[in-house]
């Protein structure tokens, strides 16, 4: 499955399952509205940002998917609580390795 797909399910999945306090809709809220502006960067310095902007992105989207897991960790209610925290440390490792295989990379050329 596209990586892209997978997150945009993982939070439909966490907002389905989202206590129903206003202040956890609204955490959710702000973070998927950064975990959006995070991926787009992502995606537009992969396709032609130099080494340094790419990295500075990748590392953007992290603290974004940080951010959605912490509001899952304190809101989510559903039964699904524990594999929607997995996936998105899943996708938080993934990122992570890229990070530190194409940024210490960049760092020496």
């Amino acid at each position: 499955m596209n990586l892209k797909l997978a997150l945009t399910a993982i939070v439909l999945a966490g907002c389905a399952g989202v206590a129903q306090a206003a202040d956890c809709k609204a955490d959710l809220l702000a973070a998927q509205q950064n975990l959006e502006r995070t991926r787009a960067g992502y995606q537009a310095a992969a396709k032609g940002g130099t080494p340094e902007k790419q990295c500075a992105a990748l590392r953007q989207h992290v603290a974004g998917l940080t951010r959605i897991r912490a509001v899952f960790a304190r809101c989510d209610t559903s039964a699904n609580k524990a594999k929607n925290a997995a996936q998105v440390g899943d996708a938080i490792t993934t990122f992570n390795t890229q990070i530190r295989t194409s940024c210490a990379k960049a760092k020496k050329s």
